[in-house]
């Protein structure tokens, strides 16, 4: 499940891509929108809101949110540290939102902004993967304004469930197996700790859950799919021996293939 964190303020760079831009593990978020990714706090936003995106990936939540949620006033900033997924994200800016949306080479431990800078700070799946998620959300915190908001959404992978239990293993494995990463596998269940650690008072926190959940035909063959070429292509590592990793990668296409076109497969 995925772990949310809502806070109301009323006063070392990433490494997810640490050998460059891997666009089979880049191309599992372009899916990702505002409201399959972070409806929770689609409320605050006002069309005049000045928003930063850490994290943000292919850019496809930055670019939603400015198109269907920001007015002509508004503005969304989306920062990466990988310059070639930047240079993607500029790209990638529909012609009617260029006012609206900018993007640019930045890191969540330091952000290039000074204080009480945007109405929302919001990260979408980053704090888990960053090797120092406490500079990071101290950051978020020093950059929003008074009375703005700092919002974050991170799984617990370790709770991921995978129905039949034939697949589970390997499909599982594929989240929770990684090595030589800053991920944390049960770090959604720490939200609340952690931005106690960063400074927020108990009492400006709102913490709530949610899933994603894919069991109908469309929906296992559109997320089969998608992981079927990341694990098939991408430099992920599950063993230091170059062998074993790739029988290991082998064995999680083998189950990602399997549950896709399982009738009674269910992914949570």
């Amino acid at each position: 499940f995925y772990l949310i964190f809502f806070a109301h303020l009323t006063m070392q760079d990433q490494t997810y891509y640490s050998k460059g831009l891997d666009q089979a593990v880049s191309q599992t978020h372009s899916w990702r929108t505002a409201k399959n990714s972070c409806a929770y706090m689609l409320h605050v936003i006002q069309p005049s809101s000045k928003i930063l995106d850490i994290g943000c990936g292919p850019g496809t939540i930055t670019i939603d949110i400015a198109k269907n949620y920001l007015g002509p006033d508004g503005e969304i900033t989306g920062v990466e540290p990988t310059k070639e997924l930047i240079d993607a994200c500029i790209q990638s800016i529909p012609a009617d939102q260029v006012k609206k949306v900018k993007f640019q080479e930045a890191s969540a431990q330091k952000l290039p902004f000074p204080d009480n800078t945007f109405d929302i700070v919001h990260c979408h799946q980053v704090l888990l993967h960053l090797p120092d998620p406490l500079t990071a959300l101290t950051e978020m915190r020093r950059v929003v304004k008074e009375g703005g908001f700092v919002c974050s959404r991170d799984a617990d992978l370790s709770t991921t469930l995978v129905y039949p239990e034939k697949y589970h293993k390997w499909i599982h494995f594929s989240f929770n197996g990684k090595i030589g990463s800053d991920t944390k596998f049960r770090f959604g269940r720490t939200l609340r700790e952690i931005s106690l650690q960063a400074g927020f008072k108990s009492s400006q926190i709102q913490t709530s859950t949610s899933n994603w959940s894919f069991s109908s035909d469309e929906e296992r063959k559109f997320f089969g799919e998608m992981f079927v070429k990341r694990f098939s292509n991408s430099g992920d590592t599950f063993d230091e021996d170059e062998k074993k990793n790739e029988e290991c990668k082998e064995k999680i296409v083998e189950a990602w293939r399997g549950w896709m076109y399982d009738h009674a497969g269910w992914f949570l």
